[in-house]
């Protein structure tokens, strides 16, 4: 009995800390995209914003950071 409560507990835990992982994957992936859709307009002011919100979140997201560094591009902004 022990045996079966301690593995549900586990597959419990397991599947929750899943489900927290994947929405914020999906949260963190429609601003990655909006920041994208930003640059590829031209907007480099709104892509900017995009990608500091990415990156409050998480300062070494790969994602953000490439979105920022294409938006500072577009300002000519090269350092």
């Amino acid at each position: 009995m022990k045996m079966k409560l301690e593995n549900t507990l586990i597959i419990t835990f397991i599947t929750l800390i899943s489900i927290c992982f994947n929405a914020y994957s999906e949260e963190r992936t429609k601003e990655v995209k909006a920041c994208n859709e930003a640059v590829n307009k031209g907007d480099a002011e709104t892509a900017l914003q995009y990608a500091k919100t990415i990156l409050e979140k998480q300062s070494t997201d790969y994602e953000g950071l490439l979105c920022k560094g294409r938006a500072l591009n577009i300002q000519g902004k090269y350092t």
